[in-house]
């Protein structure tokens, strides 16, 4: 199991990849390691979902997904109140204001 600290590194930058894998051309990639891992946080009781839901979140808005983009952020809400995140709270509630 990673430590702690290590996996929050580990999260940011898959984030960061599923990104990049989408904006060179390769979303089935990018979906491939957004499964993944979502599947390997849950030894972490899901600590790091509302970060990699923002990847999942930038896929969306690329692609033009508007309502699915919305949807995600919605989830990161409920996910970042209930586990007291209040940086992924604080832009996911800024990002559902825009017009």
């Amino acid at each position: 199991m990673t430590p702690f600290a290590h996996r929050f590194v580990r999260a940011v930058a898959q984030s960061y990849q599923i990104s990049a894998f989408h904006l060179t051309g390769q979303a089935d990639k990018a979906y491939h390691v957004l499964h993944k891992v979502l599947a390997e946080d849950k030894q972490y009781r899901a600590a790091f979902y509302p970060r990699i839901y923002s990847a999942l979140m930038m896929i969306e808005i690329l692609s033009g997904d508007l309502h699915g983009a919305e949807q995600t952020l919605h989830q990161i809400v409920r996910l970042a109140e209930a586990r007291k995140q209040y940086e992924e709270l604080g832009w996911a509630l800024e990002t559902l204001a825009w017009p």
